[in-house]
C-alpha cells in the first residue's frame, strides 16, 4: 500500500533596491537553487544550465519542492530581503499610505470580528440561562 505524503507549500518574499522614500521594490529576481549541467552556446562560450530555479514575480515566490524550500530558507537566513513571514515584506515594500490603510482595514475586520464573538458569546449565554 502506497501512502501519500501531502507536501507544505511555502510563500516567499524578496524585496530590491531603495526607493526614494526610504522603501523598498518587490523583486522579480531568479535565484538558481541548485547546479545543472555545463553546456557551450553557439558562440563557444560555456555557461551552466540551470536545473531548479526561484523565480519571484513581483516579490513572491511559491513551491512545494523540499529542495527549493530548504535552498531558499538556507539564502533567507544569510539575507535580509528575502523572508517567509508576510508582515515583514509588507513593512518594507508598502509605502506609508499603503500601510496606514492597511492597519485601518486590519482595524475594521478586527474590530467586526470582536462584535461577531460577542454576539456568539452573549446567545450561548442566554441560551445557558434557558437550561
Amino acid at each position: 500500500m502506497v501512502t501519500a505524503v501531502e507536501q507544505e507549500t511555502v510563500i516567499f518574499y524578496h524585496s530590491a533596491g531603495q526607493r526614494a522614500d526610504g522603501g523598498q521594490y518587490p523583486s522579480s529576481m531568479i535565484f538558481r537553487i541548485c547546479g545543472g549541467e555545463r553546456k557551450m552556446s553557439k558562440d563557444g562560450a560555456r555557461f551552466v544550465a540551470p536545473m531548479k530555479e526561484a523565480k519571484f514575480h513581483n516579490g513572491v515566490f511559491q513551491t512545494d519542492d523540499p529542495e527549493t524550500i530548504a535552498g531558499l530558507r538556507k539564502l533567507a537566513a544569510k539575507d535580509n530581503s528575502l523572508t517567509e513571514d508576510y508582515e515583514t515584506y509588507a513593512a518594507r515594500v508598502l509605502t506609508k499610505d499603503q500601510t496606514i490603510r492597511r492597519q485601518a482595514a486590519k482595524a475594521d475586520e478586527t474590530t467586526r470580528e470582536n462584535s461577531r464573538l460577542k454576539q456568539k458569546i452573549a446567545e450561548l449565554e442566554a441560551a445557558d440561562k434557558k437550561r
